[in-house]
């Protein structure tokens, strides 16, 4: 057992516990965090205004320690109680000259260690795994799995993929659910490795099967299992979630877990949890996937505390990042547990219905796609000179009808059909290529009504279409599309499309 005791520390990102001793009263906070792998490494900190506290102990089933305090305003302790994974009563007591405070919690974590169970490498764009634009992932999953290649069903399936993501890109899924699998089924990982840790991020085959996974995680629970993350999650759905995560806690088992708000939608691994019974609160402790060559099992950079809490009375969002990167990470609307398989089924009439419902959707609506990947800057104009779109590092939003979405560099335009409008947009550069190259990519898809008959309007332009630096322009109007460079209006690289 590791006891460290250290005074005069800055305060915790922690579970906050608040308690009283005494007949006055005396207030103190007692925050407890871990950020190790397993066994867990606990941190304790007292907050002590009025210097009163005497003692502190931490008692398991496997052992207790106690500490004398120095008597002053912050107190901090390190623990290291637990031998094993497991699921582990604890009882924290504290004292003063002639009182005695208790409280008594749930400490749960399965086996994971960082440095050994972890990807060395980032969930960050990079030349050798290729989902930006996502397209590049989404749509050899697409073929593979059910032969998609019509344009206009990948550019249907390419916009649902973006809405569930929100507001970033990334691959989350692929390695929350990668290291589940390989943790279960340590055969999987490719011979030559001994552990996750190992895995370079130049093998290709091992970042072709995490697009993979990433995808059919997404497929799975989204589509497959209707996860509608449109709808509110109440509180009773929140407790089963929670319930499941603890539940597969119990089982030694670690856990993929989405967080999703209105601006961000990620994914983290969960592997323990501190449970705080009288205030109904849980602490999750996860793994995140943005940095690199995260060895450290004591104290990782890399934990991400979530709170949640289930007390009916409270009314603040109950699910928070204890210390988040930025706003956009503080609270999520729905926190859920995904299933991680060894296998998955790819029923093709599943996938056939969704895209037909996408179909009819646009149909009916009258309405015109179109998707922009990889451009700094995308914006679209009416004849009244009236923008909606991102010009520079700024959104405008003056065309009412025009639905605008900014997914990292992609951007996604819903308007009628009936209207004309221009797009202006700027590709992003590659940056590993000494001429101009880039993966900026356009699909558009309109449903509109001329002389009383519908049309289907479908085009895709690719790197190729942009041969050199500079804003293109694409015209969209009922009748027809026109791509051109700005530098010269007159050279149009697509004329009227056949209707």
């Amino acid at each position: 057992m590791l006891c460290i005791s250290i005074s005069n520390i800055a305060s915790l990102t922690a579970m906050e516990i608040k308690g009283t001793l005494g007949a006055a009263e005396t207030a103190f906070t007692l925050d407890l965090r871990s950020r190790s792998g397993s066994p867990l490494l606990l941190e304790l900190l007292l907050d002590d205004p009025a210097q009163s506290l005497t003692k502190l102990r931490v008692e398991t089933e496997v052992g207790d320690a106690g500490f004398l305090l120095p008597g002053l305003e912050h107190s901090q302790t390190f623990l290291s109680p637990f031998y094993t994974p497991g699921i582990y009563p604890v009882t924290i007591t504290v004292e003063s000259e002639d009182d005695v405070w208790q409280r008594k919690l749930e400490i749960g974590f399965s086996e994971f260690i960082w440095g050994r169970d972890n990807f060395r490498f980032s969930n960050i764009r990079s030349e050798y795994w290729g989902i930006l634009p996502y397209s590049k992932a989404l749509f050899p999953w697409a073929e593979k799995r059910f032969g998609i290649q019509n344009p206009e069903d990948r550019i249907l399936l390419l916009n649902v993929t973006y809405h569930i993501f929100n507001g970033r890109i990334g691959r989350c899924y692929a390695f929350s659910g990668s290291q589940v699998l390989y943790v279960r089924s340590p055969e999987l990982l490719p011979r030559y490795y001994s552990k996750i840790y190992n895995i370079r991020e130049t093998n290709i085959s091992v970042q072709t099967e995490m697009n993979m996974l990433q995808n059919d995680i997404m497929y799975d629970h989204f589509m497959v299992n209707g996860y509608d993350y449109t709808i509110k999650q109440d509180l009773p759905a929140l407790r089963a979630e929670l319930t499941d995560i603890m539940n597969r806690i119990s089982l030694g088992e670690l856990v993929s877990i989405g967080y999703f708000n209105t601006q961000r939608h990620h994914s983290l691994l969960v592997y323990g949890y501190i449970s705080d019974p009288l205030s109904n609160r849980v602490t999750l402790i996860t793994g995140n996937n943005w940095g690199v060559e995260h060895e450290e099992n004591l104290v990782s950079k890399a934990v991400v505390l979530i709170e949640v809490n289930l007390d009916e009375s409270f009314t603040e969002p109950r699910v928070r990042w204890i210390d988040p990167p930025n706003s956009s990470y503080r609270n999520a609307d729905h926190l859920f547990a995904v299933d991680v398989k060894d296998t998955y089924e790819h029923d093709p009439n599943v996938m056939a219905a969704l895209i037909s419902d996408q179909h009819a959707l646009m149909k009916r609506a009258e309405k015109a796609l179109i998707i922009v990947e990889q451009a700094s800057e995308a914006v679209l104009m009416d004849e009244d000179g009236n923008k909606t779109g991102l010009l520079g590092r700024s959104a405008t939003n003056e065309i009412d009808s025009v639905d605008y979405k900014q997914v990292d560099d992609t951007h996604i335009f819903e308007f009628p059909a009936e209207l004309s409008l221009r797009l202006d947009f700027t590709p992003v550069e590659n940056d590993y290529t000494d001429e101009f190259e880039t993966d900026c990519s356009v699909y558009v898809l309109t449903y509109p009504v001329v002389d009383g008959v519908q049309l289907t309007h479908s085009e895709t332009y690719t790197g190729i279409d942009f041969p050199k630096e500079g804003t293109f322009t694409l015209q969209v109007t009922p009748d027809d599309i026109i791509l051109m460079n700005e530098m010269n209006e007159n050279d149009a690289v697509s004329n009227e499309k056949e209707r």
